[in-house]
């Protein structure tokens, strides 16, 4: 492994064919995965052409060393990033956290090879010549790579890094009696979850006699999106299944549901002849005012999720708006209400909860089935 390592960074043609060949491959299975899951990107990089082969680490060294930060320990370059975290101000400005103690950053093996982040200075360099703000998204055991990444480039003369260079730090799941490992190669892999929440969610569909079993995938699926965006990032997820595929509360399988319940009355509405052709407001009551007031909170709840990256509010307020419709409908029969006016009114209110409860599930990639 270490003599294709030093071809490749070598980009010696052999070394090259044997990691390209078996990084393809592997990349072609991960793009499987993520296809199932909707999930899609611009662009993929090879790292090794924007950074090593284009001497783009030799010239972050070069630069760095010319900082009088970067000590040699035997073949070993070790960058102090712990000497630069000692200034408060520098802190502030490379946005270290606080109370996070910076350790020296080695920057070549004894070998001469580079170490990942060393790589990822000259390959932040590249990003962030080429947009306004760089988001990375790396769990939360990288907080300190992250911080000695961004001293770096604070030493390379980007004092904005800090404003520029975002962490987004998420945390680890937690299943209950096991131990992930990554080293160890205890895990679970993404399609043994997605098959297995599938599978449930079959069951489930099937057992309720909630709709046709086809739509399984789209509430497994749902329901693992939604389970994972719905817990701030901050906090260790702990993962059951009676959560992920709860049909009652606090679920994607709920929210899905009570999707399919609005799309349903009106569904019904139609068959029966009434046609909204613009909203009808002219019996809305305080029945309604919850849930309308919710309704109005959707734009504000939007921005601050995306200004603050909390996918997490954004899904909370969805169990809201799920759980206040159920609770309104339970308790106010739209298509037998008194009037034809009032009728209007409440599936006014049904249109605009179908719409912001399509809508949420769309911004947080979870596709609702037309019946369940």
């Amino acid at each position: 492994a270490r003599s294709i390592a030093l071809g490749y960074e070598a980009r010696d043609p052999r070394a090259v064919e044997v990691v390209r060949e078996s990084v393809t491959r592997c990349l072609e299975g991960i793009k499987q995965t993520l296809d199932r899951l909707g999930i899609k990107f611009d662009s993929w990089d090879w790292e090794s052409e924007i950074t090593v082969w284009s001497g783009a680490v030799e010239d972050v060294i070069r630069r760095l060393k010319s900082t009088g930060l970067v000590e040699e320990k035997g073949r070993v370059l070790v960058f102090r990033a712990d000497l630069l975290a000692a200034d408060p101000s520098v802190r502030k400005l490379a946005n270290i956290p606080e109370g996070l103690t910076i350790q020296p950053l080695t920057l070549t093996r004894s070998d001469g090879t580079t170490l990942y982040v060393t790589r990822d200075i000259a390959y932040s360099e590249w990003k962030l010549s080429r947009a306004d703000v760089v988001v990375n998204v790396i769990a939360s055991e990288q907080t300190l790579a992250q911080a000695q990444l961004r001293l770096a480039l604070y030493a390379l003369g980007h004092r904005d890094v800090g404003q520029r260079l975002i962490h987004f730090s998420y945390e680890m799941v937690s299943l209950p009696g096991m131990r992930m490992s990554g080293r160890r190669g205890v895990y679970v892999s993404v399609d043994e979850l997605i098959e297995e929440a599938v599978t449930r969610a079959r069951a489930e569909i099937r057992k309720r006699g909630l709709g046709g079993e086809e739509d399984a995938e789209k509430v497994g699926i749902g329901a693992l999106k939604f389970f994972f965006l719905s817990t701030s990032p901050s906090k260790t997820l702990n993962f059951t299944w009676e959560r992920v595929l709860d049909f009652e509360q606090n679920s994607g399988p709920f929210v899905q549901y009570s999707y399919v319940r609005a799309l349903g009355i009106l569904r019904k509405a139609a068959e029966q002849g009434y046609v909204l052709e613009r909203p009808e407001v002219r019996d809305v009551g305080e029945e309604e005012r919850e849930l309308v007031l919710l309704v109005g909170d959707f734009p504000e709840v939007v921005s601050k999720a995306a200004d603050t990256m909390r996918p997490d509010l954004l899904a909370t307020y969805l169990n809201q708006l799920a759980s206040e419709f159920n609770r309104y409908y339970d308790a106010n029969p739209v298509l037998k209400a008194p009037t034809e006016s009032k009728v209007l009114s409440r599936l006014t209110v049904v249109k605009m909860v179908e719409i912001t409860l399509r809508n949420s599930m769309n911004l947080l990639g979870i596709e609702p089935p037309s019946r369940m």
